[in-house]
């Protein structure tokens, strides 16, 4: 796990290095097409004595159009894909699964020497020899991840020059950086730390008064979470849906041991605590055997709850429909690799003869069947799909034949008029629907790019329908469902970074609707946090229509959109701004979370709660972490909840750890809305919350009593009146006690 002065040196190495490909990139477009040049017809005239470098810039703009995006967007996007190809090429060296050694060391490398020895000539230019190994290396991992390595034509005319790509990889081989290519967490931090500057601008523009584009809410919104976070979360519901497999199985799991001597070890150190013995940012000792349990928190599993478990952990499904680099997905595969390799032990302790699947055919399964991501930026997606393969790198040579992650930009299924009128035509003739309906289709896919996995397509087409009289009829939602996947298969050739393109891997448009369809076991996220008072009104308006109750911000949006694509009783797991708890403007939304979903456990962090790297932010966002589950609140079930918005960061981590018991708390939570608005105070005690029932409250209305109806005529100060006339009634008697 990269440490705080790690960081620091690795986001000073990404910005250089972001500066270095941009401007790189743009002398390039400038000297090869002779964009300095700003009258397009003599740039045409000078550049028709070059018809190569022709032929280049009209793919280049062939893919502009076709992406919708600008040069200056896609200049950006080869930078950043160039940084990622080195980055990855560079830990896949420090992995130790690359058979020849060239990167580190550069120039003293085996693999570099034995190169020069063949082939000296190439190795005599400014970038020795480095621009064409580069090239081949890209070539021959783009059979293995072509997401990452494989360019398309457009690409290809986009190059770099040699004495850039050399500097890139010096910078790469700094000995003060060399201990992050090892970490898993540091591709996901290269890329939170790449979209910095964007940040910042957008920030600036919104403290002006401006608003967030469409296109400026991944860059406004990745945070990368930290792995301590990553880990409560899914141990906390990743780890349940194991427990209920083995319950439902009748395993002998040996999480019914590590978790009984975890229990008992916690309870001896917080007693050591407690006596003064030692501090209380001590943090509980974890044994190798511990690690995947560490943070767990226990809790009753009954039957009602297990037999809803999937039978395997082979069918065991995770989504994370905001995975940015895929932090979640990553450690959602070490967490499955360990339940696979129990599950397999248990099988062959119970038959002798089963025959127990190697280690790469676990990682091939946990690839293509149990993990699914969802995300905007395909830069992400990009990584996303990069370190999840690097994983299963480790075990040897995955033949993959699918990878279930996407990036919804470019909006699914654009095309152009032909095609769209081509798709209408036959709508029509299946369907016999009216056009605007298809139309009215068409402007939805045209929305994926903003909406990612918030898009609902078979709800969108009901409501067609339903807006041109069509009620209830469900044998034109499936023709017109079908319809739709038929346009997609054949008109989605969009640049599909981040996935494998081999074997029966689906198109882009058609893995959306396959993911966005499907239930899940588990659904983990660190959504999006942007409140509907920054985004641009066109944009508002699209998330508002589509999720009412959601619409304060981004995260209640998301957390309205998981929970229907958790299967009955599956764990909903997420770290969001703490907001949605407590203020009024949330009430309806929190009111109806409450009373649909039943909440296990949450740890209120507050300030400081995983975004250290980020001073500002760590001032203003108060964060929780939480998971529920797609069930009723049942009878006399109290969640459990940890209050750590006193602690610094690094106690925080402690206090997850130990489960400091004055910090715990136990709360029904069906008794949130005995306050008006369902405010989720967990931590009062029971008298005082009591009492708090019972008082008048400040709002109370107001109302009159009795009155004189003229206060000068009738009321005397004290010394207006005689003593003699002035009586006082003893409680509880009406004997008089006269004053003089």
């Amino acid at each position: 796990m990269l440490g705080g002065n790690d960081r620091k040196k690795l986001k000073s190495k990404v910005i250089k290095i972001r500066g270095i490909l941009t401007k790189g990139y743009e002398d390039y477009a400038n000297s090869r097409f002779l964009l300095s040049i700003k009258d397009k017809s003599k740039r045409q005239i000078a550049l028709e004595k070059n018809e190569i470098a022709i032929g280049e810039w009209k793919l280049i703009q062939s893919k502009l159009s076709h992406n919708g995006i600008n040069l200056s967007e896609y200049i950006q996007e080869r930078a950043y894909t160039f940084l990622n190809r080195s980055f990855f090429l560079f830990r896949m060296e420090a992995l130790g699964i690359t058979k020849v050694k060239l990167f580190k060391g550069l120039k003293s490398s085996s693999g570099w020497k034995e190169f020069n020895e063949f082939c000296r000539v190439l190795c005599e230019g400014e970038d020795e020899g480095y621009l064409f190994l580069f090239k081949q290396l890209t070539d021959f991992y783009s059979k293995e991840l072509p997401g990452l390595f494989l360019d398309d034509l457009a690409d290809r005319s986009f190059g770099i020059p040699g004495r850039i790509l050399y500097e890139i990889l010096q910078e790469w081989n700094d000995p003060e950086i060399e201990n992050i290519f090892s970490d898993d967490s540091t591709a996901g931090w290269i890329y939170q730390y790449w979209n910095d500057p964007d940040r910042e601008e957008i920030n600036a523009k919104v403290q002006n008064k401006g608003k967030i584009s469409g296109k400026e809410i991944a860059s406004a919104t990745q945070l990368f979470t930290e792995r301590y976070m990553v880990e409560w979360l899914l141990q906390n519901s990743l780890g349940n849906l194991w427990l209920g497999i083995c319950k439902k199985n009748n395993w002998n799991s040996s999480a019914d041991t590590i978790l009984k001597g975890l229990q008992e070890k916690r309870k001896k150190h917080n007693e050591r605590i407690e006596k003064g013995e030692i501090t209380e940012d001590t943090a509980l000792s974890i044994s190798e055997t511990e690690e995947n349990w560490k943070y767990y928190m226990e809790r009753e599993i009954g039957e009602e709850e297990w037999i809803n478990s999937p039978l395997s952990i082979r069918e065991a499904k995770v989504l994370d429909p905001a995975c940015g680099s895929g932090h979640f997905l990553i450690y959602s595969f070490e967490l499955l690799f360990y339940f696979y390799k129990e599950e397999e032990s248990i099988k062959k302790q119970i038959d002798p003869t089963y025959k127990e699947i190697s280690d790469i055919e676990i990682a091939k399964s946990i690839i293509e069947n149990n993990l699914f991501g969802v995300d905007l930026d395909p830069r992400a997606v990009q990584i996303a799909g990069a370190g999840i393969y690097m994983m299963a790198r480790r075990f040897g040579y995955p033949e993959i034949s699918r990878m279930n992650l996407v990036a919804t930009r470019p909006a699914i299924g654009t095309g152009d008029k032909e095609t769209i009128k081509e798709f209408l035509d036959d709508l029509n003739t299946e369907t016999g629907i009216p056009p605007e309906i298809g139309k009215g289709l068409v402007e939805v896919l045209q929305k994926s790019d903003v909406l990612g996995s918030l898009l609902q397509i078979q709800l969108e087409i009901k409501t067609l329908l339903n807006d041109w009289g069509f009620f209830g009829d469900e044998t034109k939602e499936e023709v017109i469902y079908e319809q739709l996947k038929k346009y997609l298969s054949g008109h989605d050739s969009s640049q599909d970074l981040g996935v494998f393109t081999l074997g029966n891997q689906l198109n882009r448009g058609l893995r959306l609707l396959k993911i966005l369809e499907d239930k899940y076991d588990v659904v983990v996220a660190n959504p999006p946090y942007l409140g509907a008072g920054k985004i641009e009104a066109d944009v508002l308006k699209i998330y508002q229509n589509l999720y009412p109750l959601g619409k304060e911000d981004l995260l209640t949006i998301f957390m309205i959109r998981a929970t229907s694509l958790v299967k009955e009783r599956g764990f909903l797991s997420m770290i969001t701004m703490h907001n949605w708890m407590f203020l009024s403007n949330f009430s309806k939304f929190r009111e109806h979370y409450l009373d649909s979903f039943r909440l296990e456990t949450l740890a209120h962090m507050g300030r400081g709660g995983g975004f250290t790297d980020y001073a500002d932010f760590d001032k203003v966002m108060q964060t929780t972490m939480f998971i529920f589950t797609n069930q009723k609140p049942g009878e006399a079930f109290n969640s459990r909840f940890s209050r750590l918005n006193s602690y610094t960061n690094r106690d925080k981590q402690i206090n997850l750890l130990n489960q400091t018991p004055k910090r715990m708390f136990s709360f029904d939570q069906k008794k949130f809305s005995d306050i008006e608005g369902s405010p989720m105070i967990y931590w009062w005690r029971e008298e005082f919350r009591e009492w708090y029932l019972k008082a008048d409250k400040v709002g109370k209305n107001v109302r009159k009593g009795a009155e004189t109806g003229n206060n000068e005529r009738f009321i005397r100060f004290q010394y207006e009146v005689s003593s003699k006339n002035i009586s006082i009634i003893l409680q509880n008697s009406l004997e008089s006690v006269n004053l003089s």
